[in-house]
């Protein structure tokens, strides 16, 4: 009996040797393949940091600063700091956002603000499924609540659950919802749903119209919309909301929104469909701009005082590139390259960080076959007397030797 529990032990420890083997061959073969992977992220995102500052410290070194008159600038690259021609600015209407679904979507929609650039963002009034999944006494039970929600896509209640539990717990957070069939309504014909951006082909910087520069629409496009344009002067172009009592309730489809069925809200924030408390299918629009008063430019000018991009050489790994920068304040060249500096450094940092773990990680995975064989032989040793403190201190020096050797890499 005593000779039979002997073998089996052995048996076991000859699997357990095996199963170690394996393991350990395994995750050196990982660390052999995500090694070089992690090298080149690093490599990556150190070049990409030198060849973006060699190009900012060369902007830094040749631009020239030159006054608001393009008239006095000739084909040269240049820093600028100079106030937006407002006249310039582009007039957006709703077909700027919407023309490709409805043509005559600035008719029905009188509304129209002045900026750089703009974007119009369009919400429904919907309602909202949230179910969670638990165990009562050994059974699942599912629990699901609902609530309404502006909501700037379509949210699909064709999938809703239908238990009875469902139904009444709808009928509590979703008022009117069982009075829809098809349950949400779909968005209005003549609107994008969520948002749309759009930004002038072109906008003049400078003192007059004549001695402006033109800044083109790329750099334009640094201007992204961040101000809510406020609706509150449009109130009288607008005699909505829709009256429910007209027996238009929000929820009718198919739907043309208009100046008849809109109105501005109380805020002068957005335009709704529908009088408050909001209800099921209701439309809101609200908008943002960009209207910036000055901005702060490096790029090349040409002789017309048209703005475009500087090239620069390549070198030590670095290609040649053509480069151009906007920023939408008045500021100093100093400034402006110090701000062109510090822009992306948080990126470059967490790549560095997480570059050096898994290189780390990496290398201790190579090194896991020699940890299985310390762990083979220290099973082999934990027969002898003491053989357990002798496992132990053999074990845990080799693991010490693999965290060495991979932070010192």
């Amino acid at each position: 009996m005593g000779l039979d529990s002997e073998l089996e032990e052995e048996n076991d420890d000859e699997r357990g040797a095996g199963g170690k083997t394996a393991s350990s061959c395994l995750m050196c073969c990982m660390g052999l393949l995500a090694f070089p992977l992690v090298l080149f992220l690093l490599m990556w995102n150190e070049k990409r940091f030198v060849c973006k500052n060699k190009v900012v410290l060369e902007a830094a070194e040749k631009a020239v600063w030159v006054e608001c008159d393009a008239g006095k600038t000739q084909d040269v690259f240049a820093f600028f700091t100079c106030p937006v021609k407002q006249s310039s600015l582009q007039t957006f209407t709703m077909a700027a956002f919407n023309g490709d679904v409805d043509s005559n979507v600035s008719a029905d929609i009188p509304f129209s603000f002045t900026a750089a650039s703009g974007s119009q963002y369009v919400e429904m009034y919907q309602c909202q499924e949230e179910c969670t999944h638990e165990r009562r006494n050994d059974k699942p039970v599912e629990t699901c609540t609902y609530t309404m929600v502006w909501a700037h896509h379509k949210i699909n209640s064709n999938e809703f659950v239908q238990t009875k539990d469902a139904v009444t717990a709808r009928k509590v957070g979703c008022p009117a919802f069982e009075l829809v069939p098809s349950g949400n309504p779909e968005f209005p014909r003549n609107l994008h749903m969520g948002s749309s951006t759009n930004f002038a082909d072109a906008i003049l910087a400078g003192k007059g119209n004549d001695t402006s520069y033109t800044i083109n629409h790329r750099l334009v496009q640094m201007l992204v919309p961040t101000e809510p344009v406020p609706l509150s002067a449009f109130r009288a172009a607008f005699t909505g909301p829709l009256d429910p009592s007209s027996g238009v309730n929000p929820w009718t489809r198919p739907m043309v929104l208009a100046a008849s069925s809109l109105a501005v809200s109380v805020t002068g924030t957005h335009l709704e469909s529908c009088a408050q408390p909001a209800q099921l299918g209701c439309i809101r629009l609200s908008f943002l701009q960009n209207k910036p008063a000055d901005v702060s430019v490096l790029a090349h000018v040409s002789s017309a005082g048209e703005v475009g991009p500087q090239t620069f050489s390549g070198g030590w790994g670095c290609e040649a590139s053509s480069k151009q920068w906007l920023l939408p304040t008045k500021m100093t060249k100093d400034e402006m390259i110090a701000s062109l500096k510090e822009e992306g450094q948080s990126s470059v940092w967490v790549i560095r960080a997480a570059g050096i773990i898994l290189s780390v990680l990496s290398v201790f995975c190579v090194l896991q076959p020699i940890s299985a064989a310390a762990d083979i032989v220290g099973d082999c040793v934990r027969m002898m007397p003491c053989g357990s403190l002798i496992e132990d201190k053999l074990e845990g020096m080799v693991d010490w030797l693999g965290c060495g050797i991979s932070l010192n890499v």
